[in-house]
């Protein structure tokens, strides 16, 4: 236990014992000078969390603590006795940890489904191209059969040639079709996926909060110090999980909308 200068003692009749601090040594004074300075930069460091998360009143609540922590009772943290139960916020760090390990494998499924969307967006590219490419020789086969049936002379195609490369084309087009068909059922499961995880990362979002509110109203001060840059990496990472989620809900978006636009298409070119 760490003691100051002079300390009397006084016994009253109901045996109560008071003590008064006479005076303070430099270094003691130094030393509860240097901890407030900490305390109130990290103070400062926690409203600007609270304002991040509008709330405003868990910064209110945390900034009475900090009054109360460096005022009336600054003396009794210095001279607490070492070997205290930290079991309580030994369980609220490593659910922090758990919600840590969590977002990094969320992140690593983002990551999969982003690949898996560029990959059906490459192939709707592809066809694309290829029905590109049909539209191009069914123009070329039908001028060419023009041009035949304005001459019999130097004819180069006969009618039985023409309808065997409709036929080829028509196979190919309902080979694309249902490949179109088959990629537009994947875009909706990966939709589903996302919103699970969306759904998911709120679930983890309510839970940090649920951690931060415990640090802060069952834990002193001094065990910001040692959570706060654990709780800013949550925070990062949870709004760079927010903006994957995004990011992936619009690239399915465009793609299940072009898998649309490319169906109606071919539907028309039939007709």
């Amino acid at each position: 236990m760490i003691c100051f200068g002079k300390i009397e003692v006084e016994f009253g009749f109901s045996f109560l014992c008071t003590f008064k601090i006479s005076k303070m040594t430099s270094l003691e004074s130094r030393a509860i000078q240097r901890y407030q300075r900490e305390n109130e930069e990290q103070l400062e460091t926690i409203r600007k969390i609270c304002a991040a998360l509008n709330q405003p009143q868990l910064a209110e609540m945390i900034a009475n603590r900090q009054y109360e922590f460096t005022a009336s009772h600054r003396i009794r943290f210095l001279n607490a006795t070492p070997g205290v139960d930290n079991s309580r916020n030994e369980e609220l760090l490593r659910k922090i940890a758990e919600l840590e390990e969590e977002l990094e494998r969320k992140k690593n499924n983002y990551n999969t489904l982003e690949k898996q969307i560029a990959d059906y967006l490459h192939n709707a590219k592809e066809f694309e191209d290829l029905l590109e490419k049909n539209e191009r020789e069914k123009a070329e086969l039908l001028k060419l059969f023009q041009q035949t049936s304005n001459s019999n002379i130097n004819a180069s195609l006969t009618l039985e040639e023409l309808e065997d490369k409709v036929s080829v084309m028509k196979q190919e087009r309902d080979k694309l079709k249902a490949e179109a068909q088959d990629a537009k059922v994947k875009c909706e499961k990966l939709k589903e996926q996302l919103q699970t995880s969306h759904n998911y990362a709120k679930e983890l979002q309510q839970q940090l909060f649920v951690v931060k509110a415990r640090l802060s109203t069952d834990s002193p001060m001094i065990k910001y110090r040692n959570n706060e840059e654990t709780i800013e990496n949550l925070e990062k990472q949870l709004e760079r999980a927010k903006q994957k989620i995004k990011s992936l809900a619009d690239d399915n978006e465009m793609l299940k909308k072009a898998m649309i636009d490319s169906t109606d298409d071919d539907l028309n070119v039939s007709d």
